[in-house]
């Protein structure tokens, strides 16, 4: 198994989540289900306090979509996964590959 880790301090000081339906946007009309979104702002400053980088991450799902745990186990790995991303093109380091 190789395991990635990154030697660099980071402070995540800003962080917003929204919860977003869009009445505007009907998914589907008989079932009245209109499309929500969970909107995560950040920012990535590193340890001195500059700030490398600000951003939003959106998802895009159905008001049909009512358990938390379904709505938490689908869309937060993207979030997550872009926020990971972020993270490291923010720092632009390459990886050390340990064992």
């Amino acid at each position: 198994m190789v395991i990635i880790s990154y030697e660099f301090k980071l402070v995540d000081e800003k962080k917003k989540i929204e919860l977003i339906t869009n009445y505007n946007h009907c998914l589907d009309l008989t079932a009245n289900y209109f499309e929500r979104k969970v909107v995560v702002h950040y920012s990535i400053y590193d340890a001195s306090g500059k700030q490398l980088k600000g951003d939003a991450v959106t998802v895009t799902f159905s008001t049909g979509e009512t358990s938390v745990d379904d709505i938490i186990a689908k869309n937060f790995p993207v979030i997550s996964d872009y926020f990971n991303q972020s993270v490291y093109a923010s720092v632009n380091q390459s990886p050390v590959k340990t064992k």
